[in-house]
């Protein structure tokens, strides 16, 4: 498992950039069938998070695809809020912090 906090806020949107990057296929490759169904799944989980602050626990292979389809996005603008969001998923954690447990969504999708 890996665990991903990300901002869930109108200010801070890092569950709508994860959303969106989601949603939209890489531009050169599009997604195979396999891929638009992983997507999906980490999508209807996604939609259920709520507050302004939540922790995505991913089994692994969603984590990789989370990551990869994160190194695979191309930006037009550069922002401290990027390279936030960046740093959240490139060092999320392998194990939840303590205290952390109310706000943790299961992303996996079994």
């Amino acid at each position: 498992m890996r665990y991903i906090t990300l901002a869930n806020t109108e200010a801070d949107p890092e569950v709508a950039f994860v959303r969106n990057m989601l949603e939209s296929a890489p531009m050169q490759s599009g997604y195979t069938i396999g891929q638009v169904r992983q997507a999906t799944k980490l999508l209807d989980k996604i939609a259920k998070l709520e507050g302004d602050k939540v922790t995505l626990a991913l089994e692994d292979a969603d984590y990789a695809f989370v990551a990869d389809r994160f190194q695979q996005m191309r930006f037009t603008v550069a922002t401290p809020g990027l390279v936030k969001l960046a740093d959240a998923i490139e060092n999320a954690a392998t194990e939840q912090a303590a205290g952390d447990h109310s706000d943790a969504h299961d992303m996996t999708t079994k």
